[in-house]
């Protein structure tokens, strides 16, 4: 598994915040980073993935 995914980690960010957004339709960046940060998710990983989309 860990190999078949050491190719994609790159694009991870990206496919969460797609899966972030189909979630919470409409939400903005402030309330997806609430969540995030209510799952454990540290800042730098939040923006992180927050910015993969732009």
């Amino acid at each position: 598994m860990a190999n078949a995914l050491s190719g994609r980690l790159s694009t991870l960010p990206f496919l969460l915040y797609v899966q972030i957004r189909n979630a919470l339709p409409g939400a903005s960046a402030k309330k997806q980073a609430e969540v995030l940060s209510e799952h454990g998710f540290s800042k730098q990983e939040i923006d992180r993935i927050l910015k993969s989309a732009r």
